[in-house]
């Protein structure tokens, strides 16, 4: 398993446990854990097609500008 997906699991984790002692019940904890996996659903479904119009350059650039722009600091 690389770093970020043990990074973003532990950030799971971590969330449910928080919510878990601050309101004291499952359900809740349940209900929390199951919203994350929203964002990347809803991504997929809405930026998967503009991802098959757009060439791999356009799609690829503002990350490595932000690579350059943090390498420089």
């Amino acid at each position: 398993m690389d770093s970020a997906c043990r990074e973003t699991s532990e950030a799971l984790v971590a969330l449910s446990v928080l919510v878990y002692e601050r309101t004291g019940t499952g359900l809740i904890t349940a209900a929390v854990y199951a919203l994350t996996f929203l964002p990347p659903l809803f991504g997929s479904v809405l930026l998967g097609p503009l991802a098959d119009r757009l060439s791999r350059r356009a799609l690829t650039a503002p990350p490595r500008f932000n690579h350059h722009l943090t390498s420089l600091s």
